[in-house]
């Protein structure tokens, strides 16, 4: 974090400027007094100045709740709006690679019926993702990710392409269902983000900031889209072939995430997730004007 003013002090008169003799005494005190005035005030204009350019470049402005990204936090998304309740038709969950795809093919189309109208009622076209369902995650515009990454599943914004490696998926969450659901929700989160323009207004936010220092604006980015994803889980539950059990679990699968500089510690992803489970509604999900310790 940048401080301002704590290195500018005023000067202060040397010691071998106390002159001994009284002949001098009263006008070099009145010299010396005027000259810590000037300064004085040449600082406070100074000050005032920075103020102003700081102000005028600045992504962020300081809140009694912390940094907050104006632009985002101010987004329609953060006034409150709910996904459809729709009753997901879901085919029989295997893990060999048709049965996975036809379930993530799914599950997706079931995420554009639920979150669309909500998208069309802030005025957001509503797009579905594409999904690339593959043992070749070259297959989007954003290539693949290496193993080191610990990545298991991304969103590609450039082509709005869902990316599902099958070998990573399974690496990750073998038979267990929720996971599964939990990442492709994670994941249709991002695209949410993406066609609501909140990916434009946080690479604006980067681009002012000249980057994104400790990751702190990558942290506000995820655990907004662990929120929506349980937003999701929280509307269909008990609707169709997602049970409360089965939205319960993947919202819990949701909020476990590998905690990493990008994505947060295990607390604040489970607080986040919470959130949009417990209330149902993406105004729980405004990350942009949390204090940092809530996205850290």
């Amino acid at each position: 974090m940048t401080s301002y003013g704590k290195g500018e002090t005023v000067a202060e008169v040397p010691q071998n400027a106390r002159r001994k003799r009284p002949v001098f005494a009263i006008t070099l005190v009145a010299i010396v007094a005027l000259w810590l005035l000037w300064l004085i005030a040449d600082a406070a204009v100074s000050t005032l100045r920075v103020g102003r350019e700081v102000a005028a470049v600045a992504p962020t402005t300081t809140t009694a709740a912390g940094p907050r990204l104006d632009a985002l936090a101010d987004h329609p998304l953060q006034d409150g709006v709910t996904p459809a309740p729709v009753a997901c038709t879901l085919p029989a969950f295997g893990v060999d690679a048709a049965a996975l795809e036809a379930y993530y093919r799914a599950l997706v189309r079931c995420m554009d019926l639920s979150w669309h109208p909500a998208l069309r009622g802030i005025g957001t076209p509503a797009r579905s993702p594409s999904v690339a369902v593959t043992g070749d995650p070259d297959s989007s515009a954003c290539g693949s990710r290496d193993d080191e990454d610990m990545v298991v599943a991304w969103y590609c914004e450039p082509d709005e392409t869902i990316v599902l490696p099958i070998d990573r998926m399974l690496a990750d969450a073998g038979g267990d269902v929720s996971v599964h659901l939990a990442v492709v929700a994670h994941e249709y989160g991002h695209h949410v983000q993406g066609l609501s323009g909140m990916f434009t207004l946080a690479d604006a936010a980067v681009d002012k900031a000249d980057g994104d220092p400790g990751g702190a604006i990558s942290r506000r980015i995820e655990m907004q889209a662990n929120c929506f994803a349980a937003v999701f889980l929280a509307t269909v539950a008990g609707h169709g072939d997602v049970s409360r059990r089965l939205a319960s679990d993947a919202a819990e699968a949701v909020g476990f995430g590998y905690p990493d500089v990008a994505h947060g510690s295990h607390l604040n992803q489970k607080v986040w997730t919470d959130r949009g489970f417990n209330k149902g509604t993406t105004a729980a999900c405004d990350t942009w004007s949390a204090p940092d310790r809530e996205v850290a």
